[in-house]
This record gives structure tokens, C-alpha cells and sequence, in this order.
């Protein structure tokens, strides 16, 4: 069933938000934000909070560009930790 027509029914009183979220395979707090934003925004209102979620980069992401200095970096504390290690090694033979 379509989420318009189990609101219809809900609004009606022959549903409760718990039927109608576990008929749609969601929690009944996710069916009255369904129901909240369908309110606000129309039909259309329900799916777009979630995509545009998903669009947006999360907050570890790094900015574009910074790919290469990041492997830098990441090459230049390898070779330090390497030297390092011979520096210890060289040491503890003595």
C-alpha cells in the first residue's frame, strides 16, 4: 500500500501509527515524521529529507583535492616510522 492511502486511513481512525508504520516496514515514530512532513511539504514532502542526506558529504569526508596530500602525508610518517625502526634496531643491537 501507498503511504497516502494508509494516512487516509489513519486519519480516518481505522488505523493506528503503529499499524499503518508496520504495513509500510517502518517504526511508527518514522511514520509520523512521514505524516509531519507530508503535512508541510506536500506529497512529494516525504522522500526528499532522506535524499538530500545522502547527497551532502558526511563529516569525515575530505574536500576535493586533498587526496594527494593526504597520501603525502601518509608517505612521509611511514618513512619517518621506518627510520625510526632502524634507528631502534641499530641501537638495541650495540
Amino acid at each position: 500500500m501507498r503511504f497516502e492511502e494508509l494516512l487516509d486511513r489513519h486519519e480516518r481512525g481505522s488505523l493506528t501509527q503503529a499499524e499503518a508504520g508496520e504495513m509500510l516496514g517502518m517504526s511508527e515514530r518514522t511514520f509520523r515524521r512521514w505524516r509531519d512532513r507530508h503535512r508541510e511539504k506536500g506529497a512529494g514532502g516525504y522522500g526528499t529529507a532522506a535524499s538530500a542526506s545522502r547527497r551532502r558529504a558526511g563529516r569525515r569526508a575530505h574536500p576535493l583535492g586533498t587526496g594527494s596530500a593526504k597520501a603525502l602525508l601518509q608517505r612521509v610518517a611511514l618513512r619517518t616510522y621506518a627510520v625510526y625502526r632502524v634507528a631502534r634496531t641499530r641501537e638495541s643491537a650495540c
